[in-house]
């Protein structure tokens, strides 16, 4: 009897343990995104506004080469 309830309580513990570690991953791994999704809105930022502050100086700007075109 107190053989079963040892073995029960370690399954579970060992349920408990994996459920926990799986957790922790999900986590961290949704962390990592929401990061990475920050970095990016705030090169978008950036990026819009130099677009921005360039088109009120009459500059236009190549974004695909990183270039400029020329003032016009």
């Amino acid at each position: 009897m107190k053989v079963d309830k040892a073995a029960e309580l370690f399954q579970t513990m060992a349920i408990v343990s994996l459920n926990m570690g799986n957790l922790t991953l999900e986590i961290n791994t949704l962390e990592i995104d929401w990061l990475r999704g920050k970095r990016r809105r705030r090169h978008c930022y950036k990026r819009n506004w130099i677009r921005r502050e360039s088109s009120k100086m009459g500059i236009s700007i190549m974004w695909k080469f990183g270039g400029k075109q020329g003032k016009g």
